[in-house]
């Protein structure tokens, strides 16, 4: 909080000492848990250390960030129309932590009442190794699908659409694990 707000405060333009910002140094999980909000982004952007797997640092440490009741509470924190965000690393040939999250949001959803879960989740995969899976209550729009499947916009954020099927340009055949899940 310290660095965010004194010393590096101008490499993130002054984000969090503007008016209606509110800084809270705690547990995600926890906060969204005990809020009473509701929000229109919830963003989970690469909450722990790849290093830290790797080295088995977390071999004993739970991590509750990613559970399927973890997911019904961000998603029931999100407004109507709110997005869900979350970004794992992405290697295609061992897409573990990517097929984690589409798994358990597709639970979550489905633990929430929602007939066709696979019909409120995006993948996209940035060229840089990382996945972003955009989960919400409600259905994409039609609109948000044209958005996402926009060329111009693809090739400026440098992303491409790994799933769903409807809004991808990618051959979404066996080798598309998303795509597979969702079928079973």
């Amino acid at each position: 909080v310290k660095l965010v707000t004194g010393a590096y405060a101008g490499f993130l333009d002054h984000l969090f000492t503007k008016p209606g910002v509110n800084l809270y140094l705690e547990d995600g999980r926890s906060f969204v848990h005990n809020s009473r909000n509701q929000y229109d982004i919830i963003n989970l952007f690469a909450t722990d250390s790849l290093l830290a797997l790797s080295v088995g640092a977390y071999v004993m440490a739970d991590n509750y960030l990613y559970t399927t009741d973890a997911f019904c509470d961000y998603l029931t924190h999100l407004t109507d129309e709110g997005y869900l965000q979350i970004s794992r690393w992405y290697n295609p040939q061992l897409p573990a932590e990517s097929l984690r999250i589409f798994t358990t949001a597709f639970t979550a959803l489905r633990k929430m009442g929602v007939q066709d879960p696979s019909s409120h989740i995006v993948v996209l995969e940035d060229f840089s190794g990382w996945t972003m899976h955009i989960i919400k209550r409600t259905l994409f729009t039609d609109e948000e699908k044209r958005k996402i499947a926009s060329p111009a916009l693809k090739q400026a954020k440098r992303y491409s659409v790994l799933y769903p099927e409807d809004i991808t340009d990618q051959t979404n055949g066996p080798g598309n694990v998303f795509t597979e899940f969702s079928r079973k």
